[in-house]
């Protein structure tokens, strides 16, 4: 779905169930109330609510590797918080660290800008963005509809094998173009230099030299195999 169909959804759902919609409010604080229900404080007021649904994801804050204080000052860092298009980078080589949904699309968008693309890999699974010409979110959301029938769980918190994984990454897939699955040995193919992560150096290193984990080959084996 494109930004603006998406766009026009939201305001046509909103509109169908004449919900009170409320845009750029700060939650600062829900209680229970007394006799049910919660009490909300807003930076708009205040409101009693019947239920309240938590749907603020897990990542607001952006999370910036400690190494990054080790790089040169002359070199620009940008987090994906803070990245808008090519036209942001100076001249030369760029590195992606992290291959979360943001660093593969950024990758891909770079790759296009004609820049020289340096990609520390991390543990992103890979999806196909379609299966048997519906979308991957279709297919997710009928494994959680209906896969306990037929023994395919895993898509609720109970079913979880620990709470951390709840934060685990979200398969590396992008919508631009429409919608497509993002590989990295196709990045790889089309010149992105893949390295594994990002890590401190166990000895003594040149301020501008970067150490990488000897990682891509094992996820690379593991990932072709089959």
């Amino acid at each position: 779905m494109l930004r603006d169909d998406l766009i026009g959804y939201f305001r046509h759902y909103a509109e169908s169930i004449d919900a009170p919609v409320r845009t750029g409010a700060n939650v600062t604080r829900i209680a229970p109330a007394e006799g049910g229900g919660f009490n909300v404080a807003t930076t708009q007021g205040s409101w009693r609510a019947r239920n309240v649904v938590l749907a603020t994801g897990g990542y607001q804050e952006p999370k910036i590797p400690a190494l990054s204080a080790q790089l040169p000052s002359h070199i620009l860092q940008l987090h994906t918080d803070s990245y808008r298009n090519p036209g942001q980078l100076p001249d030369g080589a760029v590195l992606i660290v992290g291959t979360s949904q943001s660093g593969g699309q950024i990758a891909e968008e770079l790759l296009a800008a004609g820049c020289d693309i340096h990609l520390a890999v991390s543990t992103c699974p890979e999806a196909p963005r379609r299966y048997r010409g519906r979308d991957l979110l279709y297919w997710m959301m009928q494994i959680a509809q209906f896969g306990p029938g037929y023994g395919l769980n895993g898509l609720t918190v109970g079913q979880l094998p620990s709470p951390a994984a709840g934060f685990a990454f979200n398969p590396l897939v992008s919508g631009a173009g429409g919608g497509h699955d993002i590989n990295l040995r196709d990045l790889g193919r089309r010149g992105v230099r893949l390295h594994g992560p990002w890590k401190q150096p166990t000895t003594a290193t040149s301020s501008s030299a970067m150490t990488f984990r000897n990682a891509w080959a094992r996820w690379r084996k593991r990932s072709t195999i089959g």
